[in-house]
């Protein structure tokens, strides 16, 4: 039997599946413990990323700056 076959021919069992959730769950937990906020915006990014980042933040977003969206059709 080939391995897509196999694959196709596999079930999980319920407990299979909560061990796959559980770790879902510890990986994105992990992953959310890594990230630091930005001091001017406070989105989060990898270490690695934020000086990147910083180059070109202009802070927390102001409503003022925005201009509303015309209308389709109008």
């Amino acid at each position: 039997m080939d391995c897509a076959v196999m694959a196709l021919s596999t079930r999980l069992n319920d407990e299979d599946v909560a061990s796959l959730a559980e770790l879902g769950n510890n990986a994105w937990e992990s992953h959310l413990q890594r990230l630091v906020p930005c001091p001017l915006c406070s989105r989060t990014f990898f270490p690695d990323r934020l000086g990147v980042h910083k180059r070109s933040c202009k802070g927390p977003p102001t409503t003022s700056s925005r201009r509303p969206r015309s209308k389709m059709g109008a």
